[in-house]
């Protein structure tokens, strides 16, 4: 029975590996969607802040961004 362990063994091992990628994959994933937003909010604070600055009345004026 010890080459039945020794699959076994791996196996598992490799579902544990498979796993850990999966969740550092999800992980990488999040982090780069919040980056993203993150980043698109700067861009957008700065449009306003400049179009104030010009004078112009933004289009939207609530703190969340959405168009009204």
């Amino acid at each position: 029975m010890d080459g039945l362990d020794f699959i076994i063994s791996h196996t598992s091992a490799w579902i544990d590996v498979k796993s850990i990628l999966a969740l550092i994959f999800l992980i990488a994933v999040i982090v780069f969607f919040i980056v993203r937003y993150r980043k698109m909010r700067k861009i957008e604070k700065g449009l306003e802040e400049e179009m104030k600055a010009a004078g112009i009345e933004p289009e939207s004026s609530n703190p969340d961004g959405h168009k009204a």
